[in-house]
């Protein structure tokens, strides 16, 4: 954190905004995270005889969904890779801002 604010030394605002940001894209995706998983019910769209199923990572159909339905949980399944990519690569940016100066 010193370091960020050495290098905005006159423009402390600029870094304090620039740390709640960082922290907001790391909290973010996150919260998106647990809410997909909440929203497709611990499982993904497959069409199993015909039909669109909700199944588990294990092969269990949860229930059948309509055309609808199974559109949207793919949605859902390409949310939840942006979500997980957008935390990998706050990590990075957090630990620049919140690093001790040795």
């Amino acid at each position: 954190m010193r370091r960020v604010l050495t290098i905005f030394a006159g423009i402390g605002f600029l870094a304090s905004f620039l740390i709640h940001l960082a922290t907001f894209f790391s909290i973010n995706p996150a919260k998106q995270l647990q809410w997909i998983l909440f929203l497709s019910q611990g499982g993904g769209p497959a069409i199993r005889d015909g039909k669109y199923v909700l199944q588990s990572p294990w092969g269990r159909i949860i229930r059948e969904l309509s055309e609808e339905e199974y559109e949207r949980q793919k949605d859902y399944l390409a949310r939840e890779f942006s979500a997980g990519w957008m935390m990998v690569y706050s990590f990075p940016l957090l630990h620049g801002l919140y690093r001790e100066e040795e």
